[in-house]
């Protein structure tokens, strides 16, 4: 039970923990940094950056714009050509995902735009995260986000906990394409906490 271990007290609210910035500019070359924001963060924790971010990338997108169907469809599909792939072996995860003809790994020039993400632990198990989204990116960008985040954190996960990755990433998607609910404000973030504490018990079995 060890990645179950109780990182923070439960009497402290909003920690911070992790913060993710994912930078474009207008020829969508890319870029992640990841700033550790508590002493005690451990690997896991990426996995939890990943799925929270990818469930609040949904909520963002706006189902009354003209392109949001294509939007949620993009990301939904890039999560499910990532989560039936080797991915523990240096993968281009651009390829897999089916975007690497649009966006690059590369140094962003001129004119950017940044995606920041902060992850806090709220107590014990629970997480939160905030996230600032650029006025003039576009919903392509928010679409294309997740796989960039997912090709980050690889570096700091082991095999078992990029399977664990995986898994929860297939329970959110089984979720989703159920429900066809990316947007409900008072439960979004329990999808994200659910599929994580199943995959950690399903990979403890």
């Amino acid at each position: 039970m060890g990645i179950l271990t109780n990182l923070f007290s439960s009497k402290r609210k909003q920690i911070p923990i992790l913060k993710a910035t994912i930078t474009f500019d207008d020829d969508n070359n890319t870029s992640i940094e990841f700033e550790k924001l508590h002493s005690g963060l451990v690997s896991p924790e990426y996995i939890r950056m990943v799925l929270h971010y990818y469930a609040k990338m949904l909520v963002n997108i706006d189902p009354n714009q003209p392109d949001s169907i294509n939007a949620y469809d993009l990301l939904l599909t890039s999560i499910d050509n990532i989560v039936i792939s080797d991915i523990t072996e240096n993968p281009n995860i651009l390829k897999i995902a089916d975007i690497d003809d649009v966006v690059r790994l590369a140094k962003p020039t001129g004119q950017y735009y940044s995606f920041i993400a902060i992850l806090y632990s709220l107590s014990g198990l629970l997480r939160h995260i905030s996230t600032e989204i650029p006025t003039n990116g576009t919903l392509q960008q928010v679409a294309f986000s997740v796989p960039i985040l997912i090709h980050g954190v690889l570096q700091f996960l082991n095999a078992n906990e990029i399977q664990i990755l995986q898994r929860a990433l297939t329970l959110m998607n089984e979720r989703y394409r159920k429900s066809n609910d990316y947007n409900d404000l008072k439960t979004w973030e329990s999808v994200p906490i659910n599929a994580f504490l199943a995959s950690i018990i399903a990979s403890e079995d």
